[in-house]
């Protein structure tokens, strides 16, 4: 509770006080760790966890990569990521795990790195993959990139608002204001309603 809160030391507080952590307990301390900008924390807790008798899951994988994507450490979060698929039947990567390498390539730069992660994939690449690409496009201005993680998106979830907004502001960045207003356009078109916590880049022109 107090992890989900940002009271990492309170949190570490009751941690300790248990005798026997279980994955529970793990997961909670990590991801609240990572969650909360202390990703150095979250990895060192990890390897804690690896050398107790605790077994890691799909949580604490998650958890672990996403530290290791908002510490910049890529090379380790793509180890992290490997060492899912060297469990063998014991733990499987789905979904998630594959978004959270792509936002960790992407965080850092590596966009045609997260492009062709996302191509040598062996699970069908889901919305949450797409839109870690599309947004790590907008915010290192890859407006190629961009269309093509949108179109993915599109096939996917044609109605869905976050898409058509992060796609206007990768053009609206670009300065391609034409585009982006289309992007708006079609968004009215398909009487697509703008979801709260979304937010445009405004034209200077408006």
């Amino acid at each position: 509770m107090y992890a989900k809160c940002g009271e990492i030391n309170d949190s570490k507080n009751v941690f300790l006080s248990i005798v026997y952590p279980d994955l529970v307990s793990w997961n909670s301390l990590i991801s609240g760790c990572a969650q909360h900008g202390d990703g150095n924390e979250a990895i060192e807790l990890f390897e804690k966890m690896m050398e107790s008798t605790v077994e890691p899951d799909h949580t604490t994988y998650l958890a672990v990569i996403s530290a290791c994507s908002r510490a910049g450490h890529v090379e380790r979060g793509l180890q992290f990521f490997h060492q899912i698929k060297g469990r063998g039947s014991q733990i499987s990567a789905v979904t998630e795990h594959y978004a959270s390498v792509v936002d960790l390539l992407g965080r850092a730069g590596h966009l045609d790195d997260a492009e062709s992660f996302v191509k040598s994939m062996l699970v069908k690449p889901g919305v949450s993959v797409y839109r870690a690409l599309l947004s790590a496009c907008q915010v290192h201005g890859n407006v190629g990139m961009a269309k093509r993680a949108a179109k993915s998106l599109f096939e996917l979830c044609p109605n869905d608002s976050g898409t058509h907004i992060l796609l206007s502001n990768v053009f609206a960045a670009d300065g391609s204001w034409q585009h982006a207003h289309l992007i708006r356009k079609e968004m009215m078109h398909k009487r697509v309603r703008k979801e709260p916590g979304w937010s445009w880049i405004d034209s200077p022109f408006a």
